[in-house]
C-alpha cells in the first residue's frame, strides 16, 4: 500500500516519506510533535497500531537524538511489565533515513470510547485522550479523578523504581487503550541520571525543569487539578467560583490536599515518591480524611515517644547503672560545663554549625554518646531516644547550634534502620530535621549529609544523594561522615575501589566509629578483598561486643565465605549477646560441625520466624535454599524501601539470588543496575 504523503514531512525527508514499515500498512498521520509524529497502521494480521518516528533533522545535535533512541530502548522491556504503560511492541532505526521508530499499542477511538475496528474510514479515527476526554465531558467527577491518579501514579510507581522518567505528563498524553488510562508519548521518557533538559510543556512543568521522579509528580498534579476543577493548569492554585455548589465539593477539598502537596513550589515540600502519592490516593478512594488521619499519625507519634520515654525512665529508675554517663560526658540535665577542650578551642568553635553556649554544647556531646551507644549496643533504643532528648535540649539552649538538629535526624536515621521500635514518620521527621538544619545554616556539612542519607536510604534518589554528599565535601574535604556514606553511594553503583579508599578516608577521620568500620567491611567484601573483609569482621565482632548487630553481620560474612574457625571463634566469643543459654550453643556448635553456618541458620529461622525480623528472615531464607520464600519478602520490604534491600546486589552473601531471573527485574525497582558486579568466592 502507498501511504498518503504527509504535509508535515521532516526537513530532510525523501520524496518517498513515510517510509515503509515491515509488516504494517500506514494508514494516515494522527498526530505530530517537535521530533516527529504518529501514524495509524495495520499490521499482516489486522490490528491496528500506532507508529512514532523520530527524526534526526528536527534536533540540534545528535547527543539529544540519541539520548531518545537510547530511551525507548530502556523503556521497552519495562512496558510491558505494568499495565499502566503503553506497550512498545517492536523498535526499528534507519540511519541512512535519520530517523528511528516505534510501535505501540493503539489508543481507544475518541467518538466511540471502544477499541478502533477499521469499521470506519482512517480519517474518522481521533485517539481517546484524557485531553478529549475533558473537552467532550468537562469537569470531572472527583470519584472518577482520584481512580485515574492511582492509575497514573501507580504507573509512575512503577517507572521511576525503573530508574526511568516521564518529563512531559499532560492530558495529552494520557491515553485510554481498552478503556484503560495509561501514560503514552513515551518518547520523552528517559533515565533519571540522563534527563537533564527544557523538555516538556509549560503549565505542567516546576521551575527546576523536567528530569525527576518529583517533575513528573508536580505534572500529574497538575493533570488532576484541570480534570477536577475544569481550570486550566496556568490558573492554578484557583477554585472556581461555584464550588460551593458541587456535591463532591468535600471529596474535592480532600484531593486538594494531595495536589498542593504535588505541585508545592519547592521540591522538599512535595511527594518524595509516587509511592507516598499513591498511599495518600488511596486513603481517598476508600472514603477517608487526609487531614484526620495526619491528626491521628502526630498524635500517635508523641504517644509513642512518651510512652517509650516513660518506660525508658522507670526503667532507669530501678538500674541506677545504666544512668551513668559515658566517661566524660555530663549526665541529662546536669548544671554543668564540662565539654571537651576542642568544642571550646579555636579549631572547632569557628566552624559553621558550632555554638560556643558551654551547656548547648554539654548537652549536644551527650546526646553523641547516647547515639553511639544506641547504634553500637543491644537494646539501642533506650540511647536513641534519650539522644533525641539531649539533642533538643541542645537546640533550645542555642539556637544557632546546627549540629544538634542533625544530630536529632541522625536518631531517626538510626531508629528507622536498625531498631524494632519504629514510630509513626520517623522517616519524614529525619527529613524535616535535615531540611531544618540546612535552612538554618547550608554552609554545615554534615546537614548535607543527613538530607542525602534520606534521599538515598528512603527516596532512592541516586541523583539528589549525589549531589548531597558531594556538597558535604565541597565545604569541608575532611567530613567523615561525607566520605562515609559517599562510600556507601559507590558501592552500591559497583565502583568499588573508589567506594574502598573513600571508606578507608573515613576511618581515618573518624577512628573508632562503628559506622565506618561496618563500611569498610562492606567495601572490601563487595570489591572482592575477602581478607581484609574477613579480618575486619572479627575485629569489630571483638571490639564491639555489645553490638549483635556487628556480631550477626560477621556470622554472615564469615559463614558466606566458609571461615568455619573464624565464625566459631566470634560465636564462642558473644554469648552474652546472642543471649544463647549453654545448651543453645551446644546445638549451634553442633550443627556448625555437621552442616556449616547454613546448619546454624536453619535452627535459628525454625525457633524464631515468627518474631524475627523480616530483613535478617529474607537472608535466612535465602541462606537455607528457600529462595521463593526470600523474593516474596523482598517484594514487602521494596515497597517499604527497607534500605537494607539495597545491599542484596553487591554483597556476595546474596549471591544465590543473582543467578535467579527474579533478580533483575528486584534491581531495576531500586534504580539499581541489574549486573552484581563484585566478585563471588
Amino acid at each position: 500500500m502507498n501511504p498518503p504523503v504527509d504535509p508535515a514531512r521532516p526537513p530532510s525527508a525523501s520524496p518517498a516519506w513515510p517510509p515503509q514499515v515491515a509488516d504494517h500498512d500506514l494508514l494516515r498521520c494522527i498526530g505530530r510533535g517537535g521530533y516527529g509524529e504518529v501514524w495509524l497502521a495495520r499490521n499482516v494480521l489486522g490490528s491496528f497500531r500506532a507508529i512514532k518516528f523520530i527524526h534526526r533533522a528536527r534536533f540540534d545535535s545528535e547527543r539529544p537524538y540519541e539520548r531518545e533512541f537510547n530511551g525507548i530502548l530502556k523503556y521497552e522491556p519495562v512496558s510491558r511489565e505494568h499495565p499502566g504503560h503503553v506497550d512498545v511492541l517492536q523498535v526499528g532505526r534507519q540511519d541512512a533515513g535519520g530517523y528511528f521508530y516505534y510501535v505501540m499499542e493503539l489508543a481507544d477511538d475518541a467518538g466511540t470510547g471502544r477499541p478502533w475496528t477499521g469499521s470506519q474510514p482512517a480519517e474518522a479515527y481521533v485517539p481517546r485522550t484524557l485531553k478529549t476526554e475533558f473537552r467532550q465531558r468537562g469537569r470531572l467527577p472527583v470519584a472518577e479523578v482520584i481512580d485515574l491518579g492511582i492509575a497514573l501514579t501507580h504507573a509512575l510507581d512503577h517507572l521511576h523504581r525503573c530508574g526511568l522518567v516521564h518529563r512531559d505528563l499532560k492530558p495529552a498524553n494520557v491515553i485510554f487503550v481498552e478503556g484503560r488510562p495509561q501514560l503514552a508519548d513515551i518518547g520523552l521518557v528517559t533515565g533519571a541520571a540522563e534527563s537533564a533538559t527544557a523538555l516538556g510543556t509549560e503549565g505542567f512543568l516546576p521551575a527546576e525543569g523536567a528530569g525527576t521522579p518529583q517533575a513528573d509528580l508536580y505534572g500529574l498534579g497538575k493533570v488532576m487539578y484541570e480534570m477536577a476543577t475544569g481550570l486550566d493548569r496556568q490558573r492554578y492554585p484557583e477554585l472556581p467560583p461555584e464550588i460551593g455548589d458541587w456535591a463532591d465539593r468535600p471529596a474535592l477539598l480532600e484531593l486538594l490536599q494531595v495536589i498542593n502537596r504535588a505541585c508545592a513550589v519547592r521540591p522538599a515540600d512535595r511527594y518524595p515518591t509516587a509511592g507516598r502519592m499513591l498511599a495518600d490516593l488511596e486513603v481517598l478512594r476508600d472514603g477517608r480524611s487526609l487531614r484526620a488521619l495526619a491528626r491521628r499519625r502526630r498524635a500517635g507519634f508523641a504517644v509513642a515517644l512518651t510512652v517509650l520515654l516513660a518506660l525508658l525512665s522507670a526503667a532507669f529508675v530501678w538500674r541506677p547503672w545504666l544512668r551513668r554517663a559515658p566517661s566524660g560526658v555530663p549526665e541529662a540535665g546536669a548544671p554543668t560545663t564540662v565539654v571537651p577542650e576542642a568544642a571550646l578551642n579555636g579549631a572547632v568553635a569557628g566552624k559553621p554549625g558550632w555554638s560556643t553556649n558551654a551547656l548547648a554544647l554539654a548537652a549536644y556531646f551527650n546526646g553523641r554518646a547516647q547515639l553511639r551507644r544506641g547504634g553500637d549496643e543491644a537494646g539501642g533504643t533506650q540511647y536513641l531516644a534519650r539522644a533525641i532528648l539531649e539533642f533538643q535540649r541542645a537546640a533550645g539552649l542555642d539556637t544557632n547550634l546546627v549540629l544538634a538538629v542533625v544530630g536529632e535526624a541522625e536518631c531517626y536515621h538510626e531508629l528507622d534502620a536498625n531498631t524494632g521500635f519504629r514510630p509513626p514518620d520517623t522517616r519524614e521527621r529525619a527529613r524535616e530535621l535535615a531540611e531544618r538544619a540546612l535552612a538554618m545554616n547550608p554552609g554545615v556539612p554534615e546537614a548535607h549529609v543527613v538530607l542525602g542519607v534520606y534521599q538515598m536510604r528512603y527516596q532512592w534518589d541516586w541523583i539528589h544523594s549525589s549531589q548531597s554528599f558531594h556538597r558535604a565535601l565541597a565545604l569541608d574535604p575532611a567530613c567523615g561522615p561525607a566520605h562515609r556514606e559517599l562510600a556507601a553511594w559507590l558501592t552500591l553503583h559497583g565502583r568499588h575501589h573508589e567506594a574502598v579508599r573513600l571508606a578507608v578516608r573515613a576511618r581515618e577521620l573518624q577512628p573508632g566509629d562503628l559506622g565506618a568500620d561496618r563500611q569498610y567491611m562492606n567495601s572490601c567484601w563487595a570489591a572482592g578483598l575477602t581478607n581484609e573483609a574477613i579480618a575486619l569482621a572479627v575485629d569489630l565482632a571483638n571490639r564491639h561486643p555489645g553490638s549483635s548487630r556487628v556480631v550477626v553481620e560477621s556470622l554472615r560474612l564469615l559463614g558466606t565465605l566458609n571461615r568455619g574457625g573464624e565464625f566459631q571463634e566470634v560465636l564462642d566469643g558473644h554469648r552474652v549477646t546472642l543471649k544463647r543459654t549453654a545448651a543453645m550453643r551446644a546445638e549451634w556448635k553442633a550443627a556448625l560441625a555437621q552442616t556449616g553456618p547454613a546448619g546454624i541458620w536453619t535452627r535459628h529461622l525454625a525457633r524464631n520466624r515468627r518474631g524475627m525480623n523480616p530483613m535478617w528472615m529474607m537472608y535466612y531464607e535465602m541462606a537455607v535454599g528457600n529462595v521463593d520464600d526470600a523474593f516474596m519478602m523482598a517484594d514487602q520490604l521494596l515497597d517499604e524501601r527497607q534500605s537494607f534491600l539495597l545491599f542484596v546486589r553487591v554483597l556476595p552473601c546474596w549471591a544465590p539470588l543473582w543467578r535467579d531471573p527474579r533478580f533483575e527485574p528486584l534491581c531495576r525497582r531500586m534504580g539499581l543496575p541489574p549486573v552484581p558486579l563484585p566478585v563471588v568466592p
